[in-house]
């Protein structure tokens, strides 16, 4: 049995942040429960965290500790760097048998696609006996970009470990992409692709993002859930909410979603800037033939609502659906109070086209909705020009 990220059940996992600051108390340690919680919603239980100074004797024996507990991941946080007491590295190359160099440079590229200086780490990766070690730098966000790394692979570098094989796979999809590796030729029009302007991205959605994507969903349930269509007669309450924002059902949504987009009928991109997942746009029930049209959703963190993201990200997805995609129509259905999303299609030029009375269930109750559309003859220039254009007026 296993979670459903791939993580064996009853995996434990321990988490040491090295900071001589955190350990005297003069600094609060961020890193270390940020890591112990992404960690357990990954499927590890998880101890408390262990605070030692940046001490290679002190790490030696805290790791060597978590070794001898039968601990079957230990991660640590802090040390990594260039600093002359920065030792983690050193330390733990004196505790492991041998290294996992692949796994130490795909968390490293994990950084440096979002902050350069991350390259500057020193952090490894290794086994001691039955138990994998990783370094992750001291700050938060690196902790998460590499949790999201490790969420793709650790449950089958643990399986291997212990003696599971290579028939275990981390990835839920993985062994149906293995079968259908024959079919890789036949993709839908506009898909995959990834597409940027300045800092604002869109790109197929990963399963190493599961925890990043719950982390952002649960923290906006009470920004989000309002306007999110449910199952019919699912109230919105915050245990409601906090149910669908899972790594299964993250896992279970980007098979779906990568299904409907090898058939043609879904485009479900991610929303990211600076690198980082900050929403989703996803293009749905695309219809082929003489109406040739599909629908557009999105959704942003709150954190970064405000900001022109969503505006450019949605321009970028209409324009690659109006040219790589083929389409020729795509709409928008907004609920009449939802003024933010509503702002963000009236700036690129949707129309405004009805009124659906109770058109989709959210919360409980089938509500009404607006509906928005835009042609390609709408925008000939494109609706990124046309954002710029507005975005250079305003400035």
């Amino acid at each position: 049995m296993s979670h459903a990220s791939g993580v064996p059940t009853g995996s434990r996992a321990r988490v040491i942040t090295i900071s001589d600051r955190v350990y005297a108390g003069s600094y609060v340690d961020r890193s270390g429960p940020s890591a112990a919680r992404a960690l357990r919603l990954i499927g590890f239980s998880v101890d408390d965290v262990v605070v030692v100074p940046d001490d290679r004797s002190a790490i030696v024996t805290a790791l060597e500790a978590a070794v001898a507990a039968d601990i079957h991941l230990i991660v640590t946080t802090g040390g990594t760097g260039l600093a002359p007491r920065d030792v983690t590295p050193e330390a733990t190359r004196q505790v492991i048998d041998r290294e996992v160099p692949g796994l130490a440079a795909a968390l490293r590229d994990a950084g440096r696609a979002k902050i350069p200086t991350a390259v500057l780490s020193r952090g490894i990766v290794g086994v001691r006996g039955d138990t994998l070690v990783v370094n992750l730098p001291g700050s938060a966000g690196g902790v998460a970009d590499g949790v999201d790394v490790l969420a793709g692979v650790v449950g089958h570098a643990i399986a291997q470990i212990r003696g599971g094989g290579d028939h275990f796979y981390a990835d839920p999809g993985a062994a149906d992409r293995g079968r259908g590796a024959g079919r890789a030729g036949m993709r839908a029009p506009g898909w995959p692709a990834s597409l940027a302007d300045g800092a604002v991205g869109v790109r197929p959605l990963r399963l190493r993002e599961a925890v990043t994507w719950v982390d952002i969903r649960v923290r906006n349930g009470d920004w989000l859930a309002p306007w999110e269509a449910t199952p019919a007669m699912m109230p919105v309450t915050a245990d409601a909410w906090a149910q669908r924002q899972t790594i299964g059902v993250y896992n279970r949504m980007v098979r779906r979603l990568r299904q409907q987009a090898r058939l043609g009928t879904a485009l479900p991109f991610a929303m990211t800037f600076q690198g980082r997942l900050v929403g989703q746009v996803t293009v749905s029930t695309i219809v082929r033939g003489a109406l040739n049209s599909g629908h557009v959703g999105y959704w942003v963190d709150r954190g970064y609502a405000g900001r022109g993201i969503t505006p450019t990200a949605v321009a970028l997805v209409v324009d690659h659906c109006f040219t790589a995609a083929a389409l020729h129509r795509v709409e928008a259905h907004v609920r009449p109070e939802n003024t933010a999303s509503r702002r963000v299609v009236e700036k690129l030029g949707f129309r405004e086209e009805g009124f659906h009375r109770r058109y989709l269930a959210i919360g409980g109750a089938y509500r009404d909705h607006i509906s928005y559309a835009v042609t390609v003859e709408d925008a000939p220039e494109g609706l990124l020009n046309r954002w710029r254009g507005i975005r250079a007026s305003q400035s």
